[in-house]
């Protein structure tokens, strides 16, 4: 699905690349949370590059959620993605 989910990340319309971006939350705000992306949240890390600058502030807001979800499990991966980002 992540792969999907990816490919999803380029689509035309800004509600199904936000879907790609809500629906690999490892901490599902309307469902179970993902226990492998808890543990490893990599997989989606490529489909979130694709949106860190989307045109859609709904977007983009979609991307700081997740990676709100994964500081929670994985404060390093989110830093490292700020220097990357932001230097």
């Amino acid at each position: 699905m992540i792969k999907q989910m990816i490919d999803w990340s380029k689509h035309d319309s800004h509600h199904v690349r936000r879907l790609a971006s809500e629906g690999s939350r490892p901490r599902l705000p309307w469902s179970m949370a993902i226990s492998s992306l808890k543990k490893n949240p990599k997989p989606i890390l490529p489909l979130l590059e694709n949106l860190k600058t989307d045109p859609s502030e709904y977007v983009r807001r979609s991307v700081a959620n997740n990676l709100n979800d994964i500081a929670k499990d994985n404060p390093g991966i989110v830093i490292a993605i700020a220097k990357k980002w932001k230097g």
